[in-house]
């Protein structure tokens, strides 16, 4: 059994020889070193050189020796027992010489370094009356009765010491007991045992982060490397000692840490795409009580996508995401909230239903989940439900065998399901799918598993699944159109997109961003719009969402002289049944009479914020505002009214 070695630090050689006897009576071999204030901590530094497990020293030592040293220290100082036993003899004391006065009215001085505030209190439970004082009174003083010392010392005797040093002043020791250095042995035994079983499991997980195949790089809450293994210096063809104590951000400059250091979010990410070894990396925080404290840096081989007869993988097939969170342009609240939530969907697997108009950003929003998640180094493949017939989406989406229909290939194709392992399919426009696709979906989101047209192999695939649709799909299960099984499987996580026309403040930012966008496309000069043209798009309705908005900004750019936009300019190129616009006209797009009441509706309630306002203003009931607007009411009110299944 491997010995512990323990050292105790007092202040005196008294003090020394009554501990060297204790620790003979109880069968402990510790090394006792005398030390003053000024020397107290060369000595402990000396101590912990010579291989000392622990320390124990005299709460005087205390504060100044623990942050100079890495090995358990206990804090040796009277115990509670100890100061009661003490002012138990002054309260007799003090029933003795009460003189016909009140033993309760009469004063102690108490004289200590490290107990002073224990003392006040116990002596005021006791009803002992005390005042706080640095040395003895001048002689002659009257008002204090007796004096209560903290002395440097351990006791010998149960009861405390009695001093006649001044003419009716006595003076009390309290010291410390043996049982309190007792409990101070023991202490620092378990101290000594809880580091050797934590340096222990603390050299498992060094052995294990040294064995792995993936690359470990630690970090404190300073963002500085404090740990490299072997892996690590292999991919990085760097020696750790070059790396240790440098700032991560330095080492890594192309890595982000922001997510993890400041909002305790893992993020995966490439990781020295150019290389030729195509490898990935995960950020992780390292959180401690809800404080994030460091994080760890993980480097491993990326996926390694299949190869077609082109020999082109998926992401040079095209099957790669583009768009981060950043890319989403908002200065919305709620739409600011829901990218949060959305950041939180990416560190789960769990199937993502996005619900939004067309054209308010539902691919970026699944793009930047995708790259926001474990999987962000294999394949995004997006596919539109909505843009292939029946036949064709079944082969596109599960692959087949070769004979399963005429003009088949030879070995037979994979689907994207397949193409999508280790990654992420993104379900575009779910809505508009067959009763009889969704039931063959239903089994590929429920067990992620696939078979292939003409095949009769059940394929496993890893896959991330996002959907969307900007249909109401609880109404579609209603009229029974869509499968209840397949919508609660798919509707595990929600998101849900306003529509411009509910985020009018966005205007300004997506204007300034498209038009930077479209002029390196159409290589033209950036527009410049003056603010009655800013004011005029913010009127508009945008039915076409942000799309919409990025072609009149193309169309304008394109047909545009000059770079100055003008209120004029815009009416020009919107797609609005009006000639002109003024104060005393709305803005009605085209469309029909459901869309153009919708648009209407909207941009009333967008004014006035108030349903019996917007109903006196079109001169209708608050019912009937009520009705119209019940399909809207998710986006317009932050989301906090039910879908609308019950809609009449």
């Amino acid at each position: 059994m491997q010995m512990n070695k323990i050292a105790i630090i007092v202040p005196n050689k008294d003090f020394s020889l009554r501990a060297l006897k204790l620790f003979t009576e109880w069968g402990e071999k510790i090394h006792i070193a005398i030390a003053s204030k000024e020397d107290a901590v060369i000595i402990a530094q000396q101590l912990c050189e010579k291989g000392a497990d622990a320390l124990i020293c005299h709460a005087i030592f205390a504060s100044t020796i623990k942050p100079t040293i890495n090995i358990p220290l206990v804090s040796l100082r009277p115990s509670d027992l100890d100061i009661m036993k003490g002012l138990q003899c002054v309260r007799k004391f003090l029933a003795q010489k009460k003189d016909g006065q009140n033993a309760n009215d009469e004063i102690v001085g108490v004289i200590a370094d490290t107990i002073q505030d224990d003392i006040k209190t116990i002596a005021d439970i006791m009803e002992i009356r005390t005042k706080a004082l640095t040395e003895l009174p001048d002689e002659g003083t009257t008002a204090i009765r007796a004096i209560v010392r903290e002395t440097l010392d351990i006791a010998d005797a149960s009861d405390g010491q009695e001093n006649d040093e001044l003419d009716g002043l006595f003076c009390f020791s309290i010291t410390v007991g043996k049982e309190a250095l007792l409990r101070s042995v023991r202490q620092a035994q378990e101290l000594i045992l809880e580091g050797r079983r934590n340096w222990a499991q603390l050299e498992q997980v060094k052995t294990i982060i040294e064995f792995t195949g993936e690359g470990i790089v630690a970090i404190n809450d300073q963002r500085k490397i404090t740990y490299v293994n072997h892996m690590a210096e292999k991919f990085l063809k760097i020696n750790k000692e070059q790396l240790l104590g440098c700032f991560a951000a330095d080492v890594f400059p192309d890595v982000n840490f922001d997510d993890a250091m400041q909002y305790g979010q893992a993020r995966v990410m490439p990781f020295a795409e150019g290389s030729e070894k195509q490898l990935a990396c995960r950020v992780v925080p390292v959180i401690i009580r809800k404080h994030t404290v460091g994080a760890i840096l993980s480097i491993f081989k990326s996926f390694q996508p299949f190869k077609e007869k082109t020999g082109k993988s998926p992401t040079e097939s095209g099957h790669k995401a583009i768009y981060c969170f950043e890319d989403f342009i908002t200065a919305n609240e709620t739409m600011k909230e829901t990218l949060e939530i959305a950041k939180s969907y990416a560190s789960v697997d769990s199937s993502v239903l996005i619900i939004g108009e067309t054209g308010t950003g539902k691919e970026i929003v699944a793009q930047s989940i995708h790259n926001h998640s474990r999987r962000a180094a294999g394949p995004f493949v997006a596919v539109n439900c909505a843009a292939l017939p029946e036949s064709l989406l079944e082969s596109e989406l599960f692959g087949y065998e070769y004979g399963a229909f005429t003009g088949a290939r030879k070995n037979g194709k994979k689907g994207l399901f397949e193409q999508a392992d280790k990654g992420t399919i993104f379900l575009d426009e779910i809505g508009e799918i067959s009763l009889a696709m969704q039931a063959r979906l239903l089994r590929v989101v429920q067990e992620r598993v696939i078979m292939r047209v003409g095949g009769d192999v059940v394929i496993p695939v890893d896959v991330g699944i996002i959907a969307a649709t900007h249909r109401n799909l609880p109404e579609l299960i209603e009229k029974g159109l869509f499968r209840r099984d397949l919508y609660h499987r798919l509707n595990i996580l929600q998101l849900r997109l306003l529509p411009l026309a509910a985020r009018k403040e966005d205007i300004p930012h997506l204007v300034e961003s498209i038009n930077s966008k479209m002029s390196s496309k159409l290589l033209r000069q950036r527009l410049k719009f003056d603010a009655e043209a800013i004011q005029l798009l913010k009127q508009y309705e945008w039915p076409g969402n942000v799309r919409e908005l990025e072609s009149v900004i193309e169309r304008m750019m394109v047909m545009k002289k000059d770079p100055i936009v003008k209120a004029e300019d815009i009416k020009k190129v919107l797609d609005v049944s009006f000639d002109s616009l003024d104060n005393n006209v709305r803005v009605v797009p085209k469309g029909t009479l459901e869309e153009m009441e919708k648009a209407i509706i909207l941009q009333v309630l967008n004014e006035t914020g108030n349903q019996d306002k917007t109903a006196k203003m079109l001169g209708i009931s608050t019912t009937t505002v009520w009705r119209k607007t019940k399909s809207l009411q998710n986006e317009i009110d932050n989301f906090n009214l039910q879908d609308n299944k019950k809609l009449n």
